[in-house]
């Protein structure tokens, strides 16, 4: 149940497209979520979860574990980290979003 995100769009970076490090492994939930801004990944890998995504949640558990993944680190891979200026770039989307 696990697919692999690209930081950083398919469709509009073309140059790091194969770019192991424009990679992250996330469950179907958090990856469209990712795709849609509705969460972040900050380029000291802590997790942000948007208010649009909290307060839309109608399950009171999810909610809460959403709220408890807020500021936690990601589980890095052992090798190919994603690019920190990958997830800057994503981030700042993520804020202009907002």
């Amino acid at each position: 149940m696990l697919d692999a995100c690209h930081v950083l769009d398919w469709a509009t970076n073309k140059e790091n497209r194969t770019n192991p490090q424009n990679g992250l492994c996330l469950n179907v939930f958090f990856h469209r979520a990712y795709d849609k801004f509705l969460f972040a990944i900050t380029p000291d890998y802590e997790i942000v979860i948007s208010d649009k995504m909290i307060d839309n949640t109608e399950d009171e558990r999810m909610r809460t574990d959403l709220i408890e993944l807020e500021g936690k680190q990601i589980t890095l891979p052992d090798r190919f980290l994603p690019k920190k200026e990958f997830l800057e770039e994503h981030y700042s989307s993520y804020i202009h979003n907002q």
